[in-house]
């Protein structure tokens, strides 16, 4: 399994909050709540009016894991999440 590109996205910040958004089946008001921003704030960030911070993206792709583990969904996980923890859970077996 080759490594998704942390560093620099292939999709910018705000591209990157809107996929994890509608991955999770979430409103912007909904994810806007969940990043602890108010909803025109996170509209910005989405349309890249106001340009998105790496933390917001780091703190949504938080909320893609938590929501994969608690919906028992790894499809949810954000593509670069799920390859980290599929690595940590290799080296716990070794």
């Amino acid at each position: 399994m080759t490594q998704p590109n942390i560093a620099k996205p292939a999709a910018g910040y705000a591209d990157q909050l809107k996929a994890i958004r509608m991955r999770l089946g979430l409103t912007q008001s909904q994810m806007a709540d969940r990043l602890g921003l108010k909803l025109r704030g996170y509209q910005e960030l989405e349309a890249d009016v106001t340009t998105p911070r790496i933390a917001y993206v780091l703190a949504a792709e938080h909320i893609g894991l938590e929501e994969a583990v608690n919906r028992g969904d790894p499809d949810l996980a954000p593509p670069n999440v799920a390859y980290l923890t599929s690595e940590l859970h290799k080296l716990k077996r070794r």
